[in-house]
């Protein structure tokens, strides 16, 4: 069972004082196993990305050495697997689907980095996608969403060129979307779309403006609200090497 994986869900409650204040040498935490996700038959690496959203779980998995194999699950704190959310791309494309999966009330988002694509009528490798799905509390649904640019549930901009890694990164929260491409134009990007009139639109690609050669802005990306987290995490300081740094973006008005 080497390379199956796991995921495990806890319960947490406080003693003393609360885990979320105080002085953090002082506080008293206890975690609390409360059950075990087994990988399903076939899946590799399973757990290598999470999510979760109420009793919701999204877990992702892939051939972290090949980058296929890539699936991703529905769960929830039960520790049920309700279902295998299915991109129709078969398990021996080099997609790493799975490597990043994120959740809102209703949406599942799960990136493919390495997906090939074409653009200009040439094959990009690595260009990588996304794509949106919906689910209730017991299973997916087809996706009632469409990405302006590709007129289905796929996230994919054509600027992107081979070994961009868009769908490094994902998130959701309220009306909008980040997906991070960890090496567009060397450094890495992120790109935003917002919700209109039931689609997603794309609204903009961010950068950082200290940009620096294979930092990887945009690997790891969060939002709460309006405000979206973007991680660099090889980003140097000084004389400091892959020190990396986070990023604090606003995006209300977009």
């Amino acid at each position: 069972n080497f390379g199956k994986g796991a995921v495990y869900v806890y319960n947490t409650w406080n003693t003393g004082t609360l885990c979320s204040s105080g002085n953090a040498n002082t506080a008293t935490c206890t975690l609390t196993e409360s059950t075990k996700i087994s990988a399903p038959a076939g899946a590799t690496n399973f757990g290598l990305s999470l999510d979760i959203f109420g009793n919701a779980i999204a877990i992702g998995s892939y051939d972290i050495t090949n980058h296929n194999n890539g699936r991703a699950f529905l769960a929830n704190k039960a520790g049920s697997i309700l279902e295998e959310v299915n991109s129709g791309i078969s398990n021996s494309t080099q997609s790493a689907y799975g490597a990043s999966v994120a959740l809102s009330s209703n949406r599942f988002i799960v990136g493919a980095p390495h997906l090939a694509r074409s653009t200009g009528g040439q094959s990009r490798s690595n260009a990588g996608s996304a794509f949106i799905y919906t689910y209730n509390s017991t299973n997916m649904t087809s996706s009632d969403y469409t990405i302006a640019e590709t007129g289905k549930n796929e996230f994919f901009h054509p600027e992107l060129g081979s070994n961009n890694y868009f769908g490094s990164g994902v998130s959701i929260d309220g009306n909008y979307i980040l997906v991070g491409a960890r090496s567009q134009s060397s450094h890495g990007a992120t790109h935003i779309y917002r919700t209109s009139n039931g689609s997603f639109v794309y609204r903009l690609r961010a950068r950082s403006n200290q940009r620096q050669s294979s930092m990887h802005y945009g690997e790891h990306v969060s939002l709460s609200g309006n405000t979206a987290l973007i991680a660099a995490p090889v980003r140097s300081y000084n004389s400091f090497n892959n020190t990396g740094s986070i990023y604090f973006s606003d995006l209300s008005g977009l």
